[in-house]
C-alpha cells in the first residue's frame, strides 16, 4: 500500500479491510450526552450495542480455596 497513490490506496483499502477488522456490531442505540467543559457543554457520543459484549468470568469468584497455614 506504501508504493500506491492515495486514490489507488483508498479503492484498495476496502477490499483488504475484512482480513484485519472484524464486522462492526450492530448499534441499537445512540445518545448525545453532553460534558462540563471550562468553556461549555462539550458534545459526546455514546452507543449502545444490541447484544451484550460476553465477559470472562471474574477471578474472585473462584469455588477453589486455598489451605491457610
Amino acid at each position: 500500500m506504501h508504493t500506491q497513490t492515495p486514490a489507488q490506496a483508498r479503492a484498495f483499502y476496502p477490499e483488504r479491510k475484512a482480513l484485519t477488522q472484524p464486522p462492526a456490531p450492530e448499534v441499537g442505540a445512540v445518545r448525545n450526552p453532553e460534558a462540563r467543559g471550562p468553556d461549555g457543554p462539550i458534545p459526546c457520543a455514546a452507543t449502545v450495542r444490541c447484544t451484550p459484549m460476553p465477559r470472562p468470568p471474574c477471578p474472585c469468584s473462584s469455588t477453589s480455596t486455598a489451605a491457610a497455614g
